[in-house]
């Protein structure tokens, strides 16, 4: 009837024509839509979409859509609010709780100001802070080192804090706090407190612990990439990046893109493009061994030991030391896709050959990593975790109000999005 009814976008009608897979079960929806509140897709406190939807997209009735989402609001994950249902417990969203308290231990040597303002994550950890006062928690900044006096101190009182977040402690720094807090967390029961440990740990893991590492991020970030570069058929992969741009991680990051790149597909070239200033008279060669030396005999190998016939020599194989990524980029062509570390780097490289991608920009892809906002209105396409996102996870698992979304590795889930602008087709 017309006027009535709930209006759904003509590309969501075409999508849902044909879904992936029919779903037919009220719990197997239930279960989706619960994935989509742990994985931050759905937030606390949003509107979920009207019950069509649903239907069109995964191509169930209403009815269906209906029922797994009263078995969402006796779970209370759910509620419904006039017309509509809003994720989280209606207690919950509503009801004012005195505010609580999360100790965050850090490394004094370390200052909090570089975490909240110069770091990788810092939009990420400016998000968790902010959903935790949303939700009515507050850190205590204490050192790491006062740890065993917090420890004991709980111990003896048999009061606990609401959660505990330790972060970017150095590996020596947990291992010491690692037994005490297990022997904590045992003591303390069911009152024991929420954890997020977020940083590189390599030793001891506690149960009933979270964990968030960089380089699972990056891992999640390079899948993703490579997810596209696959979907959209390119051909060649070239990957730029400066040497003394944060040198371990960003070395190691490329060799996580070639790896998902080849796990998709083996055939695909792939070309490193490094610009070394340190070393100068350099060869190609004399940096590839050192590159090898430096992580350690094996270190790269067990990374790519899931791809059957390559090994670390083939991946060094593909790195070139280059002076100037502008003149390196003349060689692009369609059917090419070009991955800067520097957002700066890809928007110079376009700028000084435009000529040539007015030419190619049909066919080619140019990405970044950064989502720079100085260089937003390039419309540079970009490949990021989305912060926002992660923040709030990290925030709901100190919570510890519904179980976030973990890898098979027991971290934290980096939500990525590939933010498709006007240099990519």
């Amino acid at each position: 009837m017309r006027g009535k009814g709930t209006f759904v976008p003509q590309e969501m009608q075409a999508a849902s024509a044909a879904p992936a897979g029919r779903i037919r079960s009220v719990d197997s929806v239930a279960q989706l839509l619960y994935e989509q509140v742990c994985a931050g897709a759905l937030k606390r406190g949003e509107t979920l979409p009207p019950v069509k939807h649903y239907s069109l997209e995964w191509n169930v009735s209403r009815a269906t859509v209906i029922a797994a989402l009263r078995v969402l609001t006796r779970r209370q994950i759910v509620h419904k609010l006039g017309r509509n249902y809003v994720v989280g417990a209606a207690t919950e969203l509503v009801l004012r709780h005195p505010r609580r308290e999360i100790f965050f231990f850090h490394v004094p040597a370390a200052p909090l100001a570089r975490l909240y303002n110069d770091h990788t994550f810092t939009l990420g950890f400016r998000a968790m802070e902010n959903e935790l006062l949303r939700q009515g928690y507050a850190f205590t900044y204490v050192p790491a080192s006062s740890f065993d006096h917090f420890s004991h101190t709980w111990k003896s009182s048999r009061r606990y804090p609401h959660g505990l977040f330790l972060a970017y402690l150095r590996q020596e720094e947990y291992d010491g706090i690692a037994h005490q807090l297990g022997e904590l967390l045992k003591r303390a029961g069911t009152q024991r407190p929420a954890v997020l440990v977020a940083g590189k740990v390599t030793a001891r893991r506690l149960p009933h612990t979270h964990y968030f590492n960089h380089g699972h991020a990056n891992t999640e970030l390079f899948r993703t990439l490579a997810s596209y570069i696959h979907r959209n058929r390119f051909e060649r992969l070239f990957v730029c990046y400066d040497e003394n741009d944060h040198y371990d991680v960003t070395v190691y990051s490329t060799f996580k893109l070639w790896m998902e790149t080849k796990h998709l597909d083996e055939r695909i070239p792939v070309r490193y493009l490094v610009r070394n200033e340190t070393h100068r008279s350099e060869t190609s060669s004399q940096y590839r061994a050192r590159l090898l030396t430096q992580f350690g005999p094996g270190y790269i190998q067990r990374g790519i030991n899931k791809y059957s016939g390559v090994n670390e020599q083939q991946m060094a194989s593909d790195i070139e030391l280059v002076d100037d990524f502008r003149r390196e980029f003349r060689r692009a062509r369609k059917g090419d896709v070009w991955v800067f570390f520097r957002d700066h780097h890809a928007v110079e490289a376009i700028e000084s050959n435009e000529r040539l991608w007015t030419r190619i920009r049909s066919g080619c892809g140019v990405v970044g990593t950064e989502n720079d906002p100085a260089f937003l209105d390039k419309a540079l396409s970009t490949c990021v975790v989305d912060q926002h996102t992660l923040g709030y996870l990290m925030a709901h698992a100190i919570i510890g109000d519904f179980p976030v979304a973990r890898s098979s590795r027991g971290y934290l889930n980096a939500p990525v999005m590939m933010l498709e602008r006007s240099t990519t087709p």
